[in-house]
């Protein structure tokens, strides 16, 4: 509970310090890496779909996607379409890479906007402050408020929040796929999958927080 609520409450900070301009700007970093995240599970299918197809040759007509552009394209003999599939494998994969770099380039550039724009307010904020709060704080800890302060902003606050909806998005639309695909499997993925992660996630915590409370000791 502790977690959701920590989670809730910088994404209020978050919308709070971004205007209506940086927010659209946020949302655009979203679908980005909503639809990177897309563009590998999608590679990701084709190539299954690829070592499927020449492991299991009775694989291309009992699967819908290869039973469709075999009989599309019009091809006799399934080493054919093997061949062909593997060429536009191949060519798939270069423009889904050319699209993720321009989508990188993209998401980089907005980061650097947003980043540069809590910069800036937060310097102005130090910068208007009286002579009273610049004797009162030690200068090393404003320069930390100027300064590391940015850097843990875009690299803990910002991407990571971005990143975190993204996976989120693209787990529900893998387990919806799933749900109408096979039920059985997302029944299974569900029961089994899921609880693992659940404690696979609660021994990672348990361990960092042992790990951290030796830190604390040795200080």
């Amino acid at each position: 509970m502790i977690t959701y609520r920590a989670i809730s409450h910088t994404w209020q900070k978050l919308r709070g310090l971004l205007t209506k301009g940086y927010k659209k700007k946020y949302y655009a970093m979203v679908v980005l890496s909503l639809a990177s995240a897309l563009l590998e599970v999608v590679g990701v299918s084709i190539l299954l779909h690829t070592i499927l197809s020449i492991l299991k040759p009775e694989f291309i007509q009992d699967n819908v996607l290869t039973s469709f552009l075999y009989d599309g394209l019009g091809i006799t003999d399934n080493r054919m379409f093997i061949m062909v599939i593997t060429s536009l494998l191949f060519i798939l994969y270069v423009l889904k890479n050319v699209l993720l770099v321009q989508m990188n380039k993209r998401q980089v550039k907005l980061a650097f906007e947003i980043t540069n724009h809590i910069s800036g307010v937060q310097y102005n904020h130090v910068m208007n402050q009286n002579l009273a709060y610049f004797k009162r704080r030690p200068s090393a800890e404003i320069i930390n408020e100027l300064v590391a302060s940015t850097f843990s902003f875009s690299e803990g606050i910002l991407i990571n929040s971005v990143i975190f909806l993204s996976e989120v998005a693209v787990i529900i639309l893998l387990l919806g796929a799933i749900l109408i695909y096979n039920p059985f499997l997302f029944l299974f993925t569900f029961l089994c999958l899921i609880p693992s992660a659940l404690v696979l996630m609660y021994v990672s915590r348990k361990r960092l927080w042992m790990r951290l409370n030796q830190c604390r000791d040795c200080w």
